[in-house]
């Protein structure tokens, strides 16, 4: 899984509104700190802070750095500054990463979340510094103990990662369990499936089910489809049922859904069968060059069931990319083409050549084959 990244427009700053006292000074002109008094100092940031809000970010730029040292540039100023350094936001030659880091620790070490979260992802990622695994967890540990922001569970999340990759499970699992109780759907996937295969826990494939429906609960697709999936096998959920929560998925995007879904409706699991649709989304899947696919989208064309016509061109061009895919089945079909002559010339050179690359791929049938032909001196 990919780590979570949350983007600074989440960061809301409580100054919403410049008081009408608010001094308008121009950012032009570069004013000394020293030279001002705190209360000229406050409005300037404020000011900040309204062009930080409207997305003015060279703006906001030229008005928080010359400050940076004052004791009224807080983590909230510091932080801002952080992001435009990684961005290059405040122009194109101010991107930074050293110095995002830089003022992103200063807001980090004033408790600032989204800070210490930023932190973390910088020393896993290696980014702009050296990789330190140790030190990016100790800062996504920080960033999860202000309650009730986005970032929580995101660092919950990363750690689970983490800790996950290095194979310390019971710390992964607590991990995955917290940020999957604040409903960050991909958490509460990953814990459904340590569940369901028993990883660094006893199978518990009920305790999964739950989880993989939270997810759902949430459109999320991975969830829908695990939940669909596992529901189905164990019973638990209808095949009427399961139609719709793989369109959901399928809708979202997910490939694996997609053929699930269209194999329910071309073999009408689901209480109606519907090739047409069952082609749509087959072909949805094939777009993304998946091997099962072609190869269903190829039988469809050869298929002679509901006196359909057979295709067998389109058949052959279907099988032949779910072949180039080291798809056995899609091998056997094609050597079956050429062998019977099937909407193109008799080859019995090719037909053997398929059978042959199928066996070697572990297809039983092509090896039988093979050896029936050998048999009789074909």
């Amino acid at each position: 899984m990919i780590s979570k990244t949350i983007g600074e427009a989440q960061i809301v700053s409580s100054n919403k509104q410049v008081p009408n006292s608010t001094m308008n000074i121009s950012i032009d002109v570069v004013l000394n700190p020293i030279s001002l008094s705190n209360e000229e100092v406050k409005d300037i940031l404020k000011q900040s802070d309204i062009a930080y809000e409207q997305s003015k970010y060279p703006e906001t730029f030229k008005l928080l750095t010359p400050y940076v040292n004052h004791p009224l540039f807080d983590a909230n100023h510091a932080r801002k500054l952080g992001f435009l350094y990684e961005t290059g936001l405040g122009s194109a030659q101010t991107q930074s990463f050293t110095e995002a880091i830089k003022y992103y620790t200063m807001a980090a070490n004033k408790n600032d979340s989204y800070s210490q979260f930023c932190l973390g992802l910088f020393y896993e990622k290696g980014k702009g510094t050296s990789q330190n695994i140790e030190l990016s967890k100790e800062w996504y540990k920080r960033a999860t103990a202000e309650k009730g922001t986005t970032i929580q569970p995101c660092a919950f999340y990363n750690l689970a990662l983490i800790n996950e990759k290095e194979g310390k499970y019971d710390d992964a699992i607590r991990d995955y369990f917290e940020a999957a109780e604040l409903e960050l759907v991909d958490a509460q996937v990953n814990l459904g499936m340590f569940y369901e295969l028993g990883k660094g826990i006893i199978r518990n494939t009920a305790e999964a089910l739950k989880w993989y429906k939270r997810a759902a609960d949430q459109n999320d697709k991975d969830g829908l489809f695990n939940y669909a999936r596992l529901g189905h096998q164990l019973g638990t959920i209808s095949a009427t049922d399961i139609v719709p929560l793989y369109q959901k998925a399928a809708k979202e995007g997910h490939i694996e859904a997609c053929i699930n879904l269209a194999f329910f409706l071309e073999t009408g699991k689901g209480g109606v069968i519907d090739i047409e649709k069952a082609k749509y989304w087959y072909e949805l899947a094939a777009a993304k060059d998946h091997p099962i696919a072609w190869l269903n989208l190829g039988i469809l064309a050869e298929s002679t069931a509901n006196n359909h016509q057979p295709n067998y061109v389109e058949a052959i061009n279907r099988y032949e990319k779910a072949a180039k895919l080291n798809i056995p089945e899609a091998l056997h079909n094609l050597g079956i083409i050429y062998e019977k002559a099937n909407g193109t010339k008799k080859d019995m050179q090719k037909a053997k050549q398929y059978y042959q690359k199928a066996a070697e791929l572990g297809f039983k049938d092509s090896k039988t084959h093979l050896t029936n032909l050998a048999s009789i001196g074909r």
